[in-house]
């Protein structure tokens, strides 16, 4: 789509403007308008004007940091209402130098608005298209980067993507899975021993990260590990999983803690769609390179403002925590360094401290960390996790169907065949013993000795999990409940049983089709987009309009005029709305004060009267009791009287309060929120004898 819309669209933009307004525009040019006029002709006038090859060389000539800035800015974000620039520039410019800066250049004709279904956009003069087309392919200067200072070592962090760190989570809820109280709350117990285990982050977060995701089911106060999801988590390529796993915690961050956003599958499309969007936001970046917030908060502000689902996501903070506690990425000096995958692996997988505990270290994968969280309890977790096996531990993977031999290969490959010999004699021996006395849960299935031949046929082979007795079947943990057993009929059907005995009973179904429970996020290779090449466009050469300034200022030097056209003048070489000789004899004006300070007690209160009657902002500076020197934007609402002197009453922009910050004249200007709201704190009572600085904040020439 083109930045510049047409020179006709341009045109009827300039002769809907209020008649006082398009005049004063034109006169700046060609001075006096001599009667009888034609708008259509004069707007033609000035096209031809502004397509002098001179005229747009000084305009280019004038173009700094900060306009070319702006016009990168419109031209990317496609006709953008002036608020939207207010946001993606936040932090960059205070609110009133950015309606300044919008202001000087629709009057130097390089910006004009139009409306667009009664929104007011802003759009850049087509009748310049030639000299602002490379700034506005230049929007690399919008999204600054660089490569670190050195290759230091990354920071020696706990990451949420790190295998150990979930394995050890679903470990301790297997060792310990009563997490709540009767009310909902945190049991204390498990909160200080979850908190001293995983040092590295908030336990709440922790688990509503994990549980958005289902790995977990919840029973009245108790977790379960949800096995399948488990496993089909483990299988998802690494970036799937942490794009997954960054989704989940940014939407927790909005959510209770106390498990009220229950039941979590309603989460389970939001949070992939929200992982599609952080996969598409983190395309724009190159690996290891260096951003500063302003790159990343411009880059969230575009891929926010087109997304479909934008009401939807969390905030820009919430994303940034997410990102960081992942892994994506990594916090410095200098800005945010970026990292496709941050955890760095090792050619050692586990290393025994002890005969029964080890260290588990990132280059373990997420599939073999689970399965040794099914016979292994978590001691603690952090760069590196660290595990150890007692009678306990091992009884839980005995009761998984885990055997011990299996333990004993695992630990094995992990280790390097490391194992002290006592390890493997107590893992027997244990299972030894486990097996004298037992106990099951699940769905049975009996069979009748003429039907016993049916559980060696091929429908129902893969649904027994353990023989009890003759003819009483164990069936897969998987297959419970009333969806467990309506399968195993299914198996039943097919082998040629016509009649199978449903008993009733009441359990949840699962809610997930087992091909369907991650999906994949998608293809990786695909063309990034625009905001990650505009990084290699390297920033157009400023040139050096104070040249031309100078030029004009001798030129004023030269001529006769009186004091009050002569100031006016120098304001107007000074604000670049001179591009032309001409304009220094021909200008007509009507000089309009719009600042005031100290002891002009007249020019505060006819600039306040002003600001008052055309709907103005002004910026107000004065000391303020609480705050030393305050510095506050709003909307003056009335002059009153009270003894002696003349009281302004001022409505803080968006509601801002007082503004105000302790120290000298570097006290900042309360950042305005998008918008011209009016509504939130009380007026504030500020005497204009003590008004240091009155600015009003002038409208824009296409204001209604």
């Amino acid at each position: 789509m083109s930045a510049f819309k047409s020179t006709e669209d341009w045109k009827s933009a300039l002769l809907t403007l209020h008649e006082g307004a398009f005049f004063e525009l034109l006169r700046s040019v060609f001075g006096k308008i001599e009667t009888p006029f034609n708008k259509q002709r004069l707007a033609e006038d000035l096209a031809a004007f502004l397509s002098r090859p001179d005229i747009q060389e000084t305009i280019g000539a004038y173009i700094g940091e900060e306009e070319a800035l702006l016009i990168a800015a419109v031209g990317l974000l496609d006709f953008p209402r002036p608020e939207d620039l207010d946001s993606f520039f936040d932090g960059d410019f205070s609110f009133s130098r950015l309606q300044d800066l919008i202001l000087n250049m629709e009057e130097r004709f390089i910006f004009y608005r139009f409306r667009d279904e009664g929104i007011s956009r802003l759009a850049l003069n087509p009748v310049l298209e030639k000299l602002l087309g490379p700034w506005v392919e230049n929007y690399g200067i919008l999204f600054p980067a660089g490569q670190p200072d050195s290759e230091t070592a990354q920071e020696d962090l706990p990451l949420l993507a790190a295998p150990g760190v979930l394995a050890g989570f679903i470990a301790y809820i297997r060792e310990d899975p009563h997490f709540f109280k009767t009310e909902g709350e945190f049991r204390k117990l498990v909160f200080e021993r979850l908190s001293g285990i995983f040092p590295g982050f908030s336990v709440e977060s922790l688990y509503t990260t994990v549980f958005l995701l289902g790995l977990l089911r919840r029973a009245g106060g108790d977790l379960y590990p949800d096995e399948k999801r488990l496993s089909a988590f483990a299988l998802l390529e690494e970036t799937d999983r942490k794009l997954y796993l960054a989704a989940a915690a940014a939407l927790g961050k909005s959510l209770k803690t106390d498990g009220s956003f229950e039941p979590e599958y309603l989460y389970r499309g939001r949070i992939r769609s929200l992982a599609l969007f952080l996969d598409r936001f983190l395309s724009t970046f190159e690996e290891g390179r260096l951003y500063p917030l302003k790159t990343l908060k411009r880059k969230w502000f575009i891929c926010e403002k087109e997304a479909e689902n934008r009401k939807e996501l969390p905030g820009f903070d919430s994303i940034l925590d997410s990102l960081l506690v992942v892994g994506f990425l990594s916090s410095q000096e200098s800005g945010f360094r970026f990292y496709r995958n941050r955890i760095e692996k090792h050619d050692e997988r586990i290393a025994f401290d002890s005969p029964l505990s080890f260290v588990l270290y990132p280059g373990v994968s997420i599939a073999d960390a689970l399965k040794l969280a099914s016979f292994c309890s978590i001691v603690e977790s952090g760069p590196v996790s660290r595990f150890k096996l007692d009678r306990e531990s091992a009884l839980r993977g005995f009761n998984r169907g885990m055997e011990a031999e299996a333990m004993i290969e695992l630990l094995g490959r992990l280790s390097g065949n490391r194992l002290d010999e006592s390890l493997i004699w107590n893992l027997k021996d244990w299972e030894r013993r486990s097996a004298e006395v037992s106990l099951y849960q699940g769905v049975v299935l009996r069979l009748s000795g003429e039907r016993q031949y049916l559980a060696e046929t091929g429908p129902l082979l893969s649904f027994v999990a353990k023989t009890l007795a003759p003819g009483i079947y164990l069936l897969r943990e998987d297959l419970e409940g009333r969806a467990g057993i309506e399968t195993a009929a299914e198996a039943l059907a097919k082998a040629g049983v016509d009649l199978v005995a449903v008993p009733e009973i009441q359990t949840a179904e699962q809610q997930d089709s087992p091909r369907e429970i991650f999906p994949s996020l998608g293809d990786r290779t695909q063309e990034t987009g625009e905001l990650s090449r505009g990084e290699a466009v390297q920033a157009l050469p400023l040139q050096d309009g104070e040249k031309i300034k100078e030029k004009y200022r001798h030129s004023l030097e030269c001529k006769k005029f009186p004091g009050e056209q002569r100031e006016e003048l120098l304001k107007r070489i000074e604000r670049k709305l001179i591009i032309d000789e001409s304009q220094l004899s021909k200008a007509h004006f009507n000089p309009e004060k719009t600042e005031a300070r100290g002891l002009d007690y007249a020019g505060k209160a006819n600039i306040l009267k002003q600001a008052i009657a055309s709907g103005s902002l002004v910026e107000v500076t004065w000391p303020h009791p609480e705050f030393g020197i305050s510095k506050t934007l709003g909307f003056p609402e009335a002059l009153e009287k009270s003894g002696g002197d003349s009281v302004l009453v001022l409505k803080p922009h968006g509601g801002s309060g007082s503004g105000g910050e302790q120290g000298g004249e570097s006290s900042g200007t309360v950042r305005a929120p998008a918008g011209d709201s009016r509504g939130g704190a009380e007026s504030l009572r500020i005497p204009i004898a003590k008004i240091s600085l009155l600015r009003r904040i002038k409208k824009s020439i296409y204001s209604d």
